[in-house]
């Protein structure tokens, strides 16, 4: 032992509250925090103890058995280089549960830190976004998802979803704080509430559905008062039928058509050069046919009078300009030619420049409106087109089907880990060659990204590893581990949650956490020391 126990323990605190405030921001200091986690646990000494305490704690080996399936399938990957750089990213899965595990149970003060650090983080993290947004920076923000600046958007957003769900724990099912302190808790979680729906990203809102619905469940159970009971259930009701609602007008609002002659087009604009009529792609943008109507020289020469983005270039998301400018001034019901772009003002050049495709961006308040729409137009486009390139909802299945054309050549022990990518590419040059070399990407489904690597047994394993520890230990009883768990599971159905460092160590610091480092409910003499 360098320190003292209380200066040992007072860095395992630090070292726990500096990963978890890290994790919305950047790689580099959660890396830090978990390097100080780990040495402080190695300068501690207590070897005796600890050695005799792993050789005891099932649970914890369970939990090790995370790792296997990436250690033995890397024994028969080609690309060791893929193998080993995965190996180092999954390494938190193996040194903080042990961490965790082996040093004294957190106390109710400690833990309530650590998760006030991290909402306090979360929080900071969403104020710099919505700075940024409001206009501080010097672009015009079309995608908001673009505003979560460090870390993924997905992660962020979950990462905003559990700091909700600790606000609530800690203001509903706590009676250590005064009410001006639950009130802000309140109001704090009202605040990221909104912010989610500003961010745009689908899975967090999809996560916050996950809390309100699993929320709503676990008061009708353990709630008695009637009125309570009621109230609930009314206002879930309620909020249900809103989002319904919003999302029929939503949805009919977009396949509504404007009717067009196409035997009656007007062959030539005003200034006589001859319009482009392609009649046979039913592409719509607001209601509106996409492919009629286009005079191109016009467009070019026009366009060039109104700005200094080359018309042959790409707009701010990297799109061509050329159609994004087709698509807006189709959006808007005119003509794409001379007497088009003059209609445009100076907002519409600006929100053009920066990739906003159709009038709908311009129009939306709250920015929801236009990602509903986006997403919709992405869906009918590769309905009409059979293009995946539009939309990163229809690019995921087509990267489902390949890795299951994968698995089921390598059924039971995989391709190895190194060699996932590689498969998968293999199955675009042969099945997918229309799709760009950009998209040839990973399952983003961590359950098949796993099958696809260590084969069936690989996922058994990766199951049992997860579940077995979370049910033993009995979490489901406990609202705040039950909601976490069930976010990171139902979040792997859509995103390779483990393929960053980022989503690896939010998922292991607060699953060791829950499982090893906390108990619930709270006793005031359930933290023993293992140095006593």
């Amino acid at each position: 032992m360098i320190f003292t126990p209380k200066a040992h323990r007072l860095l395992y605190i630090l070292a726990l509250a500096i990963t978890a405030c890290s994790l919305p921001f950047s790689v580099y200091t959660t890396s830090i925090g978990t390097i100080i986690l780990v040495a402080n646990f190695l300068l501690e000494g207590n070897w005796r103890f600890k050695a005799e305490a792993i050789k005891t704690n099932k649970l914890l080996w369970i939990s090790l058995l995370v790792y296997t399936p990436l250690l033995y399938s890397f024994f028969y990957s080609t690309n060791t280089a893929i193998g080993l750089k995965e190996l180092r990213l999954w390494l938190p899965f193996v040194f903080v549960p042990i961490v965790v595990a082996l040093s004294n149970k957190l106390n109710h003060t400690e833990f309530q830190f650590i998760l006030l650090s991290f909402v306090l983080a979360v929080f900071v993290a969403t104020a710099i976004s919505t700075t940024y947004l409001l206009g501080i920076a010097s672009e015009l923000v079309i995608d908001t998802r673009r505003i979560s600046l460090f870390i993924s958007h997905i992660r962020f957003s979950m990462m905003v979803n559990l700091a909700i769900a600790i606000l609530i724990h800690l203001a509903f099912s706590n009676n250590h704080f005064k009410k001006p302190i639950r009130i802000l808790f309140i109001a704090v979680a009202i605040w990221l509430t909104a912010f989610l729906f500003v961010l745009k990203a689908f899975t967090g809102i999809a996560m916050l559905a996950l809390l309100v619905a699993m929320g709503t469940i676990w008061i009708l159970i353990k709630q008695r008062n009637r009125i309570v009971r009621f109230v609930v259930t009314s206002i879930a009701l309620s909020m249900l039928l809103i989002i319904a609602s919003t999302i029929t007008h939503k949805v009919d609002r977009f396949y509504t058509r404007h009717r067009v002659n196409l035997t009656q087009l007007n062959p030539t604009t005003a200034n006589g050069n001859p319009y482009t009529h392609d009649t046979l792609r039913k592409i719509y943008e607001n209601g509106h046919l996409l492919y009629i109507n286009i005079c191109y020289p016009e467009l070019r020469n026009e366009w060039q009078r109104r700005s200094t983005v080359p018309f042959d270039s790409t707009d701010a998301k990297g799109q061509p300009l050329s159609q994004t400018i087709i698509r807006y001034i189709t959006s808007l019901g005119h003509t794409k030619d001379s007497a088009g772009i003059w209609k445009l003002d100076s907002l519409d050049i600006n929100l053009i420049e920066h990739g906003a495709t159709s009038v709908i961006f311009k129009e939306s308040t709250t920015g929801f409106d236009a990602r509903i729409y986006q997403l919709l137009w992405e869906f009918d486009a590769y309905r009409s087109e059979r293009n995946i390139s539009y939309s990163s909802v229809v690019q995921r299945m087509v990267f489902a089907k390949a890795a299951w054309f994968v698995v089921k050549n390598n059924f039971w022990l995989g391709v190895g880990w190194g060699d996932i990518r590689d498969s998968m590419s293999q199955y675009y040059q042969q099945y997918e060659p229309s799709l760009p070399e950009t998209l040839w990407l990973m399952p983003h489904n961590q359950y098949l990204t796993v099958w696809t690597g260590s084969g069936l047994l690989g996922l058994i394993i990766f199951l049992i590893a997860l579940c077995v520890p979370f049910v033993t230990k009995k979490m489901y009883r406990h609202f705040l581990p039950l909601y976490f768990f069930a976010m990171v599971m139902v979040s792997m159905l859509n995103e390779d949650t483990f393929e960053t460092h980022i989503g690896i160590t939010f998922a292991t610091i607060f699953i060791s956490l829950f499982i090893f480092g906390d108990t619930f409910p709270h006793k005031p003499d359930e933290s023993k020391s293992i140095n006593s």
